[in-house]
């Protein structure tokens, strides 16, 4: 949903809502100055009833990521309704804002899992969503062939509004924020030693693979 918040939204607010955006800078800035705003306050909100024990983690990890998909997908649906500006960049404001809730909900979530390998998760995690970066542009070019045609939008925002909610779902339903055991490098040493020990057994279980 960022992806065509940030790439797509531009030109619609040019063609559809009339904002000239070489003009109206920080008009057209304000929906990620909101976001950059409401990413410190879902970090400090998260800590807070994480430390005093008012949610676990896996339900703060939960709400926020439902609040940063739900919405925003409202959000992107109803901006499809409306022509007025003010009205248009409000959806969006209120779309960024709430979407920063991703940073406390599924981005954190690599680091509960394995914060030995966090970094590793997130540039797979990273590399498999940005399949959507490609697929987006050829998504929106198929369906907007007119980009004054604001019920062409509709389609593409509702199309992008259930996907962000369906990927939710699947996250709501298998999401853990349990401490993975493969985190720990002594249990890949021992992982290590007993695959070692199993390859040394069959070799002595199976003369043939002696060459000596």
């Amino acid at each position: 949903m960022y992806l065509f918040l940030f790439a797509q939204i531009p030109t619609y607010l040019h063609y559809i809502l009339d904002v000239n955006i070489k003009s109206s800078g920080v008009l057209t800035s304000l929906p990620y100055l909101a976001n950059f705003g409401t990413s410190i306050i879902f970090g400090q909100l998260c800590d807070y009833c994480n430390n005093n024990e008012i949610l676990t983690l896996k339900q703060a990890r939960l709400i926020s990521n439902t609040i940063a998909n739900v919405f925003p997908a409202i959000c992107l649906a109803s901006l499809s309704f409306t022509s007025n500006t003010v009205l248009g960049v409000t959806f969006l404001v209120l779309a960024l804002a709430t979407h920063a809730g991703t940073h406390t909900g599924w981005m954190l979530n690599y680091i509960d899992l394995a914060p030995n390998f966090s970094g590793a998760l997130m540039a797979t995690g990273n590399t498999l969503m940005n399949i959507n970066a490609l697929l987006l542009p050829v998504f929106v070019s198929r369906v907007v062939t007119d980009v004054r045609d604001p019920y062409q939008w509709r389609i593409v925002m509702f199309s992008v509004a259930a996907f962000g909610v369906f990927c939710n779902m699947v996250y709501a339903c298998f999401m853990s924020t349990d401490l993975q055991l493969w985190n720990d490098a002594e249990y890949h040493a021992a992982a290590q030693e007993e695959e070692a020990t199993e390859i040394g057994e069959k070799s002595k279980d199976n003369p043939k693979n002696n060459l000596f």
